[in-house]
C-alpha cells in the first residue's frame, strides 16, 4: 500500500504544476543539493517512529534532461516503536537501545522532464540501488549464552535497497533551485522473531520494507552551459541560435549561415551531390546528376531537340546535324598537286597550271582521259600534238583550270598566273 501512495502523490505533483517559466538546468554542469526531511519506516518491519534526515546529493547531467546522482542521507537517533514490536510478535531483546541511527547511501539515474528551455519548474523521475545501515549506539550482553548477539550483528550490518521516486525542481536564478522530493527505499532487512507455535528460542527472517523518504533542499548549478547556446539539431556544424536553415539534411555542405550551397546551382547542395558541374540550365535527379531522356549527350534542359532518334549525331543544342557532302574526286578541289601547282603527266607528258580558270560548255569539250582519277578535257576539234588540256573545277559546272606544256611554261620570259 506504501508503495501505490507514494506512486500516486508523485503523479500528483507532477500533473499538477505549472511547466513554462525560466528553467536554468544546463547541459555539462554539477549540481549539489544539501537537504532535509522526514522519513516515515515500514511499520510491519523496521519498527523506527517516524522522524528526520538529512543529507546531501552530488549529481553530474551531461544533458538538462539527463544525469546521474549520488546520495549520502542519515536519520539520527529513531525510536524503537516498542507497541509495533509487540504487534509483530518481536522478540524486545532484538532492540537493547531504544535509538537507532540509519545511514542511507545510494546512485540513481536522473530523467528530467524538461521540455523547454525556458521551463522554471522541472518534473523529474529517478531510481537506483544502494545500502541502508541500521546502526545502535550499545550492543547486547556479549555473554557466551546469549544469541542475541548475532542478532545485533546482523542489525548493524548494510542492508541492500532499491529505490524509486521523483519531485520538482523550481528555479530561482540561473544556478539556485528548490528542490522537493519523495522517494520509496526498498530495504531488504533480515530480522529475529518468535513464534508461540514454533521451540523457543529465537529465529530470523528476511523481509521487504518499504520506507518513504520526503526531503526538501537547495540545488547550486555549477559550470555547463545552457543547451539552446550549444544545440545543433541538424548537426551542421552551426548553432541552432545562428541557422538559418534549422533542418538541412545530412551530409549538406552549408554556410556560415547553416543554409546548404549550391555550387552549380541545380537545386542539389554541394555534399550529396553526385555530379557537382553540372552544366547551367540542365535537369538533373534527386543525386544531382543530369538527366538525358534521348540519350544524346545533350542533358535535359539544355536540349532544344528532345526526342533525337537514337543514333543520329547531334550538334551542341541536341539539334540533328545535316551530314557534310563527301567530297568529290573527280574534279579539282583539295588535291596536293592543284593546290602546289605539281607538274602533272597525262599522255606521258608533263603540264603545269597556267592562265585563268576557263568556262566551256560540255558540248565544245571532250574528255581524252584522267589524272588521279580527275577528267582531263580538251576543245572539241583541237589540233594535235595538244597544246593545252583543261581539268574541271568542283566548285561550280563549265569551270575549268587550263594547264599547258612543261616546257612551253618553263620556256617563257612571263609568270604563272593566279587560278
Amino acid at each position: 500500500m506504501k508503495r501505490i501512495a507514494v506512486a500516486l502523490t508523485l503523479a500528483g505533483m507532477l500533473l499538477g504544476i505549472p511547466v513554462l517559466g525560466h528553467g536554468q538546468t544546463r547541459d555539462r554542469s554539477f549540481e549539489i543539493t544539501p537537504f532535509g526531511g522526514y522519513t516515515i519506516w515500514d511499520d510491519d518491519v523496521v519498527f523506527l517512529e517516524a522522524g528526520p534526515n538529512f543529507g546531501g546529493n552530488l549529481a553530474w547531467f551531461p544533458t538538462r534532461n539527463l544525469g546521474i546522482e549520488g546520495t549520502i542521507g542519515f536519520s539520527p537517533g529513531n525510536s524503537v516503536d516498542e507497541e509495533q514490536l509487540a504487534n509483530a510478535g518481536v522478540d524486545a531483546t532484538d532492540f537493547v537501545d531504544n535509538e537507532v541511527d540509519v545511514w542511507d547511501v545510494h546512485v540513481n539515474g536522473v530523467y528530467q522532464l524538461s521540455f523547454n528551455p525556458e521551463q522554471k519548474v522541472v518534473p523529474y523521475v529517478s531510481a537506483g540501488v544502494g545500502q541502508l545501515v541500521f546502526d545502535q549506539d550499545t550492543q547486547a550482553d556479549t555473554s557466551p549464552s546469549d544469541d542475541d548477539d548475532d542478532e545485533l550483528e546482523d542489525l548493524n550490518e548494510p542492508q541492500f535497497a532499491m529505490n524509486v521516486g521523483g519531485g520538482l525542481k523550481i528555479f530561482f536564478g540561473e544556478s539556485i533551485a528548490l528542490r522537493l522530493d519523495a522517494r520509496n527505499v526498498i530495504a531488504q532487512v533480515e530480522r529475529g522473531f518468535t513464534r508461540n507455535e514454533l521451540p523457543p528460542g529465537n529465529n530470523t527472517k528476511t523481509f521487504m520494507a518499504d520506507n518513504v523518504y520526503l526531503t526538501g533542499g537547495l540545488t547550486f548549478t555549477l559550470g555547463g552551459s545552457a543547451e539552446e547556446e550549444t544545440r545543433d539539431s541538424d548537426r551542421d556544424g552551426v548553432l541552432d541560435k545562428d541557422d538559418l536553415c534549422p533542418n538541412t539534411p545530412a551530409g549538406v555542405i552549408v554556410d556560415e549561415t547553416g543554409c546548404p550551397v549550391d555550387s552549380d546551382g541545380d537545386g542539389v547542395p554541394d555534399g550529396i551531390d553526385a555530379c557537382p558541374n553540372t552544366p547551367s540550365g540542365a535537369t538533373v535527379d534527386e543525386r544531382g546528376c543530369p538527366t538525358d531522356s534521348d540519350n544524346d549527350g545533350v542533358p535535359d534542359g539544355q536540349d532544344q531537340c528532345p526526342n533525337t532518334p537514337a543514333g543520329t549525331q547531334v550538334d551542341e543544342k541536341g539539334c540533328p546535324m545535316e551530314e557534310p557532302e563527301p567530297e568529290r574526286t573527280d574534279c579539282l578541289g583539295s588535291q596536293s598537286f592543284y593546290t602546289n601547282n605539281e607538274a602533272i603527266n597525262v599522255e606521258g607528258k608533263n603540264w603545269l597550271q597556267f592562265g585563268d580558270v576557263q568556262t566551256a560548255n560540255t558540248a565544245d569539250v571532250e574528255q581524252i582521259g584522267d589524272y588521279q582519277g580527275v577528267a582531263v578535257f580538251a576543245k572539241k576539234g583541237a589540233r594535235r600534238p595538244l597544246r593545252e588540256i583543261w581539268l574541271p573545277l568542283c566548285d561550280g559546272e563549265g569551270r575549268f583550270q587550263p594547264f599547258r606544256l612543261e616546257s612551253e611554261v618553263r620556256g617563257t620570259l612571263g609568270t604563272l598566273k593566279a587560278r
